[in-house]
């Protein structure tokens, strides 16, 4: 009992000296340019790997993963673009242009052209990759880099389950889960017209360690349902869990573009092809008989639930706007137009066209509101898988961070990790906000919105050297994601991005290792929000041993460099082992 109260007295301590910082900026101090938070790389750092000491130029995708481990695309002096990333403690050339790797035949390829969009990872560093072999020729790459890449497909293979004459054309885009497997998007050419011509068909395939390259389907295709299969190169999507589940956003042109297009959601689990809901099918929930007459590309969760945007007409005439669940037994509605928010005058009307969906089934989304004095607003929302609606941030907000009195204006690149925490950006207006403040990135859980990174701030990369943000990018909603939530906010609550600074440079940077709640030193309270979010043993030893730290921004704090204070450390750890005792227990009954 006696640590007990020591624990929670040690947590009140930590608390009120947080409380009792004073924020001396002008307008506002974010989180990042309080620190603590790490530099991965920086423009002008020397590049690892076989790249003749070239310097970094642009980053992109900037991702960290389970283990806390940061991935990038990044350009070189010599505009040539690789993956790196954090493999044994140490930053790797992970893919790079003119790296060779075997091929399926037996022998070698590369790539002599990348680009960032189509490179993906997982949390387990398996890469998978589209690009130019060629002039002419597409290949993919898939693998655990930067030694187990191979190139499965190279234009000119035949695909699997195709007739013979067939080759693959070009390889679109790809996505990989966590399991490895990988779902690509490509075109196959050779198919016979029933004369001497030949023409062109849009397919899937899907890639395993274990079953190598598979046919999921091809366009024009008929399925087990009785459903034709249909694509077009510009309008399809598709999503990836860890279990392999593949939901597509499938679109045909009608008659050269004179009717409206077929939309169709279809889903590809077990070895069958099935569709979950085409336009044309009924909307429910507004009623009135309202059918969709268009849908959106679907994202998915661990049970291979899609939610897709969708708009809708009533019988009468007139329609709207919402969003949709689709498990493949019904359709249900998740939220749709002039649904009152509970305890306001606000109704939802018009929605963003692209839902996230977590692991857990939590759906989040923006929307612009109305009410019944004729007032217009917006705002970013959760909905938990129990029906539970969540206001995460409304237009014209005004949080405790920004002191100038900017208010909250739009929302943009939004992402969602499987606790719930979201982080998004903001732009502000008011009477002190220019084109050089504007845009803001947020942090946001347990009911609290936290300020991450502001343009225009002062941020410390190393002692001495100041620079002021001119922007950030950060890693929002990816198809390739198995998890169903963007990699640049990892599961521990931490998040990483690139900075953007008024001298033209630009840097790779994450929060503070083991400061779970980002408020500048890792203690007691990181130690409460781990355990809330059900934190894992590997997020538990990067707190414990990174305990202590507080250095100020730009600071490079690694793991294990801070010694551990004893009382406090002993007694959470402690409390940390029991805790794990008794999920065992438990587990076991």
């Amino acid at each position: 009992m006696k640590a007990v109260e020591k624990a929670r007295c040690a947590l009140f301590i930590v608390v009120a000296l947080v409380i009792s910082i004073d924020e001396t900026a002008t307008w506002g101090q974010s989180l990042l340019s309080q620190g603590p938070f790490r530099v991965v790389a920086k423009s002008g750092d020397a590049a690892p790997g076989g790249n003749s000491h070239l310097d970094f130029k642009n980053f992109y995708n900037v991702t960290i993963d389970d283990q806390q481990r940061i991935t990038f695309s990044a350009y070189l002096e010599n505009n040539h673009l690789g993956v790196y990333g954090e493999r044994d403690g140490q930053l790797q050339l992970l893919l790079g242009e003119g790296q060779s790797m075997p091929d399926a035949g037996g022998g070698m390829e590369s790539f002599d052209y990348l680009s960032p969009t189509d490179i993906h990872w997982n949390n387990d560093g398996r890469i998978v990759a589209s690009g130019y072999v060629s002039p002419s020729d597409d290949g993919l790459a898939v693998g655990e880099a930067p030694d187990g890449l191979e190139m499965v497909v190279v234009s000119g293979d035949a695909p699997p389950g195709e007739p013979t004459g067939v080759r693959f054309a070009w390889i679109d885009q790809a996505a990989i889960n966590n399991a490895g497997e990988v779902a690509a998007f490509a075109i196959a050419d050779g198919y016979s017209c029933g004369g001497p011509c030949r023409h062109a068909k849009w397919g899937f395939w899907q890639h395993s360690p274990t079953a190598g390259l598979v046919e999921v389907a091809v366009s024009g295709s008929s399925q087990a349902d009785g459903r034709t299969f249909t694509l077009s190169r510009d309008t399809t999507q598709f999503s990836l869990n860890d279990s392999g589940v593949l939901v597509i956003r499938g679109v045909r042109d009608l008659n050269n573009g004179t009717l409206p297009d077929e939309q169709t959601i279809w889903r590809h689990a077990g070895g069958q092809l099935t569709a979950l809901v085409k336009d044309g099918d009924p909307a429910p929930g507004p009623g009135n008989g309202a059918t969709f007459w268009y849908i959106s590309s679907p994202a998915i969760d661990a049970a291979g639930n899609a939610v897709f945007f969708g708009a809708y007409t009533y019988e009468a005439g007139g329609g709207g706007e919402g969003l949709w669940l689709a498990d493949g037994a019904r359709v249900t509605a998740v939220v749709y137009d002039n649904q009152q928010i509970p305890g306001t005058n606000w109704a939802f009307r018009r929605f963003s066209s692209d839902p996230i969906i977590n692991s857990q089934g939590t759906v989040l989304f923006q929307s612009d509101l109305v009410n019944p004095s004729g007032g217009g607003s917006s705002g970013l929302f959760q909905i938990g898988s129990g029906g539970n609606l969540e206001t995460i941030a409304l237009k014209g907000d005004m949080p405790g961070a920004l002191t100038d009195g900017a208010r909250l204006r739009s929302f943009s690149g939004t992402a969602m990790n499987d606790n719930g925490s979201v982080v998004f950006a903001a732009s502000l207006e008011g009477p002190n906000v220019t084109q050089d403040n504007d845009y803001s990135l947020w942090i946001y859980r347990d009911e609290e919105l936290q300020l991450l990174a502001r343009e225009g701030e002062m941020i410390e990369l190393a002692p001495n050297d100041l620079r002021q943000l001119r922007g950030f990018d950060f890693e929002s909603a990816s198809f390739s994601n198995g998890h169903g939530y963007t990699l640049g906010l990892g599961p521990e609550l931490l998040t990483a991005m690139t900075l953007y600074f008024t001298d033209n440079s630009q840097a790779v940077v994450t929060t503070a290792v083991g400061d779970y709640n980002n408020d500048g030193a890792v203690d007691a309270a990181d130690y409460v929000v781990w355990r809330k979010n059900g934190g894992t043993r590997h997020g538990f030893e990067i707190w414990r041993r990174s305990f202590g730290a507080t250095t100020a921004g730009g600071d490079s704090l690694s793991i294990g460099q801070v010694p551990e204070p004893a009382s406090t450390l002993l007694v959470l750890s402690s409390a940390a082992a029991a805790a794990w005792t008794r999920r065992r227990i438990s587990q076991a009954r």
